[in-house]
């Protein structure tokens, strides 16, 4: 089995490109793969750069080139107040929503279902904003982090092209979504996986609270440090 490996930017790996034992280094399409062993799996590193298609493409290429069997996104993240998450916290993704996808009009926003245009047909069934999770991959995250007796919080995860950073949106996204955090890739990658019938994950460690912009209140460090610790526990229990 190999595992594909998704993040935005090295600082929120730094741990996972140290423990890569029998490291190949490659270079396609302007994109750094690292191919190596991780917890005695065989795993291929990307960094994808920040944002939904940088995500995408850098997705897209390493399922091309490499033909990874799963796909884990991970990285940080910013989480929304109403469930009471700590700063270094993890999420686990149910689902995965395109928060900004769809029409604004003079009422409100409304999402690609109101066009009538969905964004990906799966297994004959038509998917327009929410693109489900691999439950079973999903259960043997839970499983793996059970087992190490680390905490987590799992439920939808939102997707978004503008990092929220006032009090205002974010509470409007909660209300909306009722979403566990905020990124910029989740749903992208979680899309090509799903398009490529390959089974998916996210992961991330929490840097702040989705809400009025604060880097006063960030811990970066922790949230990736946090996220690395709970993805190589991950990894043992696949």
């Amino acid at each position: 089995m190999l595992i594909g490996l998704v993040c935005s930017v090295k600082k929120e790996a730094s741990r996972i490109v140290t423990e890569i034992k029998d490291q190949t280094p490659s270079r396609y399409f302007n994109l750094d793969f690292l191919s190596g062993v991780l917890k005695d799996r065989k795993v291929v590193l990307v960094f994808s750069g920040v944002g939904k298609v940088n995500a995408a493409y850098a997705t897209s290429v390493l399922l091309c080139r490499f033909d990874p069997d799963i796909i884990i996104n991970f990285g940080i993240a910013g989480a929304f107040p109403g469930l009471n998450l700590p700063i270094g916290g993890i999420a686990l993704s149910e689902e995965e929503c395109y928060a900004d996808e769809g029409i604004l009009l003079d009422r409100g926003f409304s999402d690609m279902r109101f066009i009538g245009i969905p964004l990906i047909k799966s297994n004959g069934k038509d998917l327009y904003n929410m693109i489900p999770v691999s439950k079973g991959l999903l259960n043997q995250a839970k499983s793996g982090l059970q087992r190490y007796n680390i905490d987590y919080w799992s439920g939808r995860f939102i997707t978004v092209s503008t990092v929220t950073g006032t009090k205002h949106r974010a509470e409007y996204l909660w209300r909306r979504y009722r979403p566990v955090c905020e990124s910029m890739e989740g749903a992208a990658v979680a899309h090509v996986a799903r398009a490529s019938n390959k089974d998916f994950l996210e992961i991330r460690g929490i840097s702040n609270l989705v809400g009025r912009r604060d880097r006063r209140q960030w811990d970066c460090e922790t949230a990736a440090s946090r996220c690395e610790e709970a993805l190589l526990r991950i990894l043992e229990h696949l």
